[in-house]
């Protein structure tokens, strides 16, 4: 089954100028175009671009995601590195719920110290980040 880019497009819910800026990224193979000009995807283009979407809903970066279907092409020997891609994502997470639970404990404060303020037409919040 080959269908054109506007049905690819709804098949994955990507839209269709995502779709060329991947093609342009080498994310997604150029597969040529039809006699009558139209591009042409297939089943396998339709799950590497959900492959794609579900790795950047993970938080990978699309150069991240190339390195990964490099990985795919060459075969199961590679699990080793794509185990180490996975794990300094996981660690790129932490990291990032770290300063997320610290920025959460400030704002937590501030919310308090607005709660206290006794003084009118003055905020605490806005004076302690001026």
């Amino acid at each position: 089954m080959r269908i054109k880019i506007s049905k690819f497009s709804e098949e994955t819910e990507v839209p269709v100028e995502t779709i060329r800026y991947y093609e342009k990224r080498g994310l997604l193979p150029y597969t040529g175009k039809s006699q009558g000009g139209y591009r042409l995807y297939t089943e396998e283009d339709i799950e590497r671009l959900r492959f794609i979407k579900r790795m950047q809903q993970l938080g990978f970066s699309l150069k991240g995601i190339k390195e990964l279907l490099a990985f795919k092409k060459v075969g199961s020997d590679e699990c080793g590195k794509i185990q180490r891609q996975i794990q300094l994502k996981i660690r790129e997470i932490e990291e990032k719920l770290s300063e997320l639970k610290q920025a959460k404990k400030t704002l937590t404060q501030m919310v308090e110290i607005c709660k206290s303020n006794t003084r009118k037409g003055e905020c605490p919040f806005l004076e302690r980040f001026n």
